[in-house]
This record gives structure tokens, sequence and C-alpha cells, in this order.
């Protein structure tokens, strides 16, 4: 799937509709609570942990401590809390009504919701999506689904959850879209006659498609359960970043080497080896196989079998040594090219401004072109190594035979600068007939 903040006729952002009272501090870190856990709490627990430092010593309750110690890292910078309006109307009416808890939440607690009369929209798409998971055997409930929903949008990091229905939920999305963009687009387009169903809004004021595209491109909150962290969040998630920093690097190091045909006599493979038999060790304590490893699997991985790996003192020197490696790779590659443009989106702008794409409409079989035209950077993500940008192609048009409408959505993202790491390529009522681009493999078109 494509973007998931953009539409086919051109870039949109989603907070067209959803709206966050206050912005992450720390993206990595943005931690959003559900429900079963903040009704266990009573109003002299919730006054307790958020106005007395010594009250998590006392708890006998694992769940009531570990909510303490997140409410504290919450009120001392070291994770962003977020609420989705759902959980947060619950949550009010359980606090006390005291005007310096509603000074904190205000302050440090973000709320994600919909925008103006959008909420009924997204519980029907939870309702939606749920449906096209049940069809598996799995079950779903329409209020973490929504929760979920908004969590995806808000790029929220981790849904902190001890219910199973947000784990099958996540597994689901994963699996679908290991399985490419076929089994990804069959669901999307399950969900939209689910949602027409359930709602009369046209697709023209709540894009299901695009929206629901969040869930199947890049990365998912990951479903995380407080009693899986212990008692130390920041802790766990400072060991992660770095360990996952090592991660990318190698990959990135592997996807490099196979341009180069001689490495530098500057780069040195003893950090690399290093690298990847720490990795390799980090990754056996937490049963995943290095081989083939997925960032989100080892991700999770890492947080949830926070007990089975120990930090080394030597990890953060490491991540800084191979990513000092893979720069240098980065240098050899690039400087061995003349650059005409100060980036690759003001290239795209002068060289490629439009793709043309031999496509045959799915109604009635006619053949014709269609120009997509350069929608510029519609997303720029801040990751461990720079930004990450997408770049966007991009048109809509009808069938001059049946006017059956005809989308082709390209789609490459930098990362890091100057690099394209992956490319793909979505088409709507139509299968591409004609030559795909370079980077772009069959599997992606219909």
């Amino acid at each position: 799937m494509a973007n998931p903040v953009m539409s086919v006729a051109g870039a949109y952002s989603p907070f067209q509709f959803i709206t966050v009272s206050r912005t992450f501090v720390l993206k990595d870190r943005v931690v959003m609570v559900d429900t079963n856990y903040l009704i266990q709490l009573n109003q002299r627990d919730i006054m307790s942990m958020l106005f007395d430092a010594e009250y998590e010593k006392a708890i006998e309750s694992p769940q009531k401590k570990q909510m303490a110690k997140m409410f504290r890292d919450a009120l001392g910078g070291r994770i962003s809390m977020c609420f989705s309006n759902f959980i947060m109307r619950e949550f009010i009416g359980r606090a006390p009504k005291r005007s310096d808890l509603l000074d904190v939440y205000t302050r440090y607690i973000s709320v994600v919701a919909p925008r103006e009369s959008l909420e009924s929209c997204f519980f029907d798409l939870a309702a939606a999506v749920n449906a096209v998971v049940i069809e598996t055997g799995a079950e779903g409930d329409v209020k973490d689904t929504y929760s979920y929903l908004l969590a995806a949008m808000a790029g929220v990091r981790y849904f902190v959850t001890e219910d199973n229905d947000v784990r099958r939920l996540y597994d689901y999305l994963i699996t679908v879209r290991r399985n490419g963009y076929e089994a990804k687009n069959h669901d999307i387009r399950k969900i939209q006659k689910v949602f027409a169903i359930l709602s009369k809004i046209p697709e023209s004021e709540f894009p299901v498609s695009n929206i629901v595209g969040a869930l199947y491109s890049g990365e998912l909150p990951t479903p995380i359960s407080v009693m899986d962290l212990k008692n130390q969040l920041p802790d766990v998630f400072t060991k992660t970043e770095t360990m996952l920093r090592i991660f990318m690097s190698l990959s990135e190091i592997d996807r490099m080497r196979k341009d180069i045909e001689q490495m530098p006599a500057a780069f040195d493979e003893t950090v690399c080896e290093a690298a990847k038999t720490r990795m390799k060790s980090v990754a056996e304590c937490v049963g995943i196989n290095t081989t083939n490893a997925e960032l989100e699997a080892f991700r999770v991985a890492l947080v949830e079998k926070d007990a089975a790996w120990d930090e080394d003192p030597q990890d953060a020197k490491l991540a800084d040594h191979i990513s000092g490696e893979m720069e240098l790779l980065q240098d050899f590659l690039y400087g061995e090219e003349e650059y005409e443009y100060r980036s690759l989106e003001e290239q795209y702008n002068s060289e490629e401004a439009t793709k043309s794409f031999k496509v045959k409409c799915e109604e009635c079989g006619e053949e014709s072109i269609l120009d997509a035209e350069y929608d510029g950077v519609v997303e720029t993500v801040e990751r461990g190594e720079g930004a990450e940008l997408t770049h966007v192609w991009s048109i809509t048009n009808n069938c001059y035979k049946c006017d059956n409408e005809l989308n082709v959505e390209y789609t490459r993202w930098e990362y890091p600068t100057n690099w394209i790491n992956y490319a793909e390529l979505e088409v709507m009522g139509c299968k591409v007939v004609g030559e795909l681009p370079e980077d772009v493999d069959q599997q992606h078109s219909n």
C-alpha cells in the first residue's frame, strides 16, 4: 500500500481528519494507554500517581505500580503519554474534578480525536476493519480498534494494553503486510465495502482507502503489556533504541555492499563483525532469527522480552561506530557521483515531473496512458539516521470508454538522504500492462 496519508489526486495530511491536543515531544516514546489498565485505578490512585512521587513504592498491585511509573515518566518528560478521546472520556469520569488535575492532562497528556463530526465515521471504520479480521477466526473490539486507528494515524509508537483483541489485530495486519500488495489491496477493498454498508459518508469526505492505509504501511503502534515492561519503561526504550540503531545500520550496509565492487580501504570490517555478533546474540535471547529478521518484529521482541537480554555498556559506542561505517559507505557511493541538484525532490521536479503508465481498465478492458504528476515530498519522518522522505507521483482519471475511475500512485521512500530504500506502485480500477519503473517489482502492481 502506498503512503497512508496520500490521496491519489494529491497529498493530504492525516491531520485533516484527526486532531492531537499537543505535540509529541519524544516521537519514539509516544505511549497510548488502553482503558483496560485505566479502569483498574480509583480516584485516590490517580491523584497519588500524579502528585506523590513516593506513591508507587507503596503499591502492591504490579499493574498499578507500572501505571504510576508511566504517569511519573510522562510528568518527567521521559515519555509522551497519549489517550484517544474515547479513552480520555472514560478516564476523566473516574478522575477527581480538580482544576490542577485537568491542567496536568492538558499540559502532559496528548489527546487524539477525530475532527469535527467524524467520530461516527471512525467507529464505522473500526467496525469494518473488525469485520475483515473476524473472517480469519479472530475476535475484535470496536472501541479498541477505534483507538488503535487513531493511534496509527497520529504516529503513536506504543499501545499499552493487556487486551488480546488489540494484539490479534496487530498480528493480523503484520501478516497481511508480509503477504504483499495483493493481500493489502484485497483487504482495503473489503473494508471499503463494509464501511459503505455501515456509513453513508461519501469517499470524497472520508477517503477510507487512504485512511485505512495507515494500517498497511509505515510503522504500526506496537502493542505492549505494562507487565512485560517491569517498572523501567524509559530504560527499556533506551536500550531498545540503541539495538535497533545497530540493526538498521547493518541492514543499510548490507544493501550498499551490493552496489560496491570493492570496499573502501577505510571501511573497518571488524566493527561490522562486532555489530553482527552483538545483534545476533541479543536476537537469540529474544527468539529472533537475524537472517530474515524484520525491524518491526525485532522491535516487539526487544521490548516485550526485555528481561531476556541485558544491555552491554559498550552498546551505545558500538552503535556509534557502526553508524560511522555506514556513513563512510554512503559518502563513498555518493562521492562517486556528481549531483546537479541539491536534493532528490529538486531532481524529480526537474527530470521526472510526470511518469507515464500504460494501463488496462478492469471494467471494460480498454487500454490507455495515464500521466502521473509528481506531488513532491508528502511526508517527512525523523529516523535514526536523519529524515525519511516520501516522494509520490499520482493520477486519477476516468476510462474514456466506460467512465470507470482509474487510479495510479507510485511512491519512493528516500532514507537516508539521496538513497531510495524502497519503492511501490499502487493501482486501483485498472492493471498496469506497460513497463514498470525499474525499482518496482511486478508483484507491487495489480
